[in-house]
């Protein structure tokens, strides 16, 4: 099975998902930092090691057909996402993963401090902490 790179047009990222776990496929897959997409819960059930938040750079993202920087690049955050079709992958990545104090639909006590990530910005699948390692 060869590792596969892509970068889809964002109107495609959900049937492209779909596509890698149909193929149980290996590679990376860059993506917006889009956690209320459609696609994004599903990007999380693929993922193999915790996803890397790109930085903002004027030659980051340009437009296909010129070199010009893309409109959304100032506002728009990029994640490198190592992914696997192949559900035991996942699996063993989860298992390494902390668990989340908050149950779903739970109450989240308030807090009277900011919250400082290190490690970036975090999501949680099935009670389990996703770190994002910012580049």
């Amino acid at each position: 099975m060869a590792d596969i790179y892509a970068f889809p047009p964002f109107s495609l990222i959900q049937r492209v998902l779909m596509q890698w776990r149909r193929d149980r496929a290996d590679g990376m897959l860059i993506v917006p930092l889009w956690p209320t997409a459609v696609w994004f819960p599903q990007l999380l059930r693929l993922l193999v090691q915790e996803p890397v938040i790109l930085p903002k750079g004027k030659r980051l993202l340009t437009l296909p057909h010129s070199n010009a920087a893309h409109p959304l690049q100032r506002k728009l955050r990029l994640l490198a996402c190592v992914l696997s079709g192949n559900l035991s992958r996942h699996e063993a990545f989860m298992e390494r993963l902390k668990a989340s104090s908050v149950l779903h639909g739970e109450v989240q006590p308030r807090n009277n401090m900011p919250v400082i990530l290190r490690d970036g910005d975090p999501f949680v699948l099935n009670g389990q902490v996703i770190p994002c390692v910012p580049l």
